[in-house]
């Protein structure tokens, strides 16, 4: 699914953590950092590319949204007892084509 010509691109508002846990690129993928951009910017990013993997929050979800094709996103989205575990409907929070990972 993912040639050598896949480029990973990575939003986050903790961008730091994921260039520490993510810079030792010992297979030589494509990576690329996105930061210092307006939110708007990130988001036109990331809603054109190919695929997404998503992590907790609503603007991983919109750019997952946009962006289509193949979703991984985890099961675990809201803490136990959590505000948005209170708000938090599965079946409408995934969509039907996404991969959902326990």
């Amino acid at each position: 699914m993912f040639g050598n010509e896949t480029i990973f691109i990575f939003g986050s508002n903790g961008i730091d953590w994921v260039k520490d846990n993510f810079s030792n690129n010992s297979t030589n993928r494509k990576i690329a950092f996105l930061e210092g951009n307006l939110a708007a910017v990130d988001m036109t990013v990331l809603g054109s590319c190919n695929h997404t993997i998503v992590s907790t929050g609503t603007f991983g979800w919109w750019a997952a949204w946009l962006a289509g094709g193949a979703t991984i996103i985890s099961k675990q989205q809201a803490v136990n007892g959590s505000r948005l575990d209170k708000q938090f409907v599965l079946p409408e929070y995934f969509l039907p084509n996404w991969i959902i990972l326990d």
